[in-house]
């Protein structure tokens, strides 16, 4: 999956497409801030996953998870029906 992404923000979304079922990605966004939360286990192991193929200084990793987390959050949001139903 690594391979197929363009960016840790890529990585990041290929994950929450791959870890989670598209039921649970309805109405949802990464930190639960006006809507619920997604399964905090599952964004831990996404971002740990990232920070481990996309090795920054820890002094970085706050912001490249925070892009991440927006990727994340924009892609739900952005969800097409169609992916919705399957």
């Amino acid at each position: 999956m690594r391979q197929k992404a363009s960016s840790a923000k890529n990585f990041a979304v290929l994950l929450v497409r791959k870890l989670f079922e598209p039921n649970e990605l309805d109405g949802r966004n990464v930190r639960g801030i006006g809507k619920p939360a997604l399964d905090i286990e599952k964004v831990q192991t996404i971002q740990e996953l990232v920070y481990k193929h996309y090795p920054i200084p820890s002094t970085q990793r706050e912001s490249l998870w925070r892009d991440c987390r927006k990727a994340v959050d924009t892609f739900l949001r952005n969800r097409k029906l169609g992916e919705r139903c399957h």
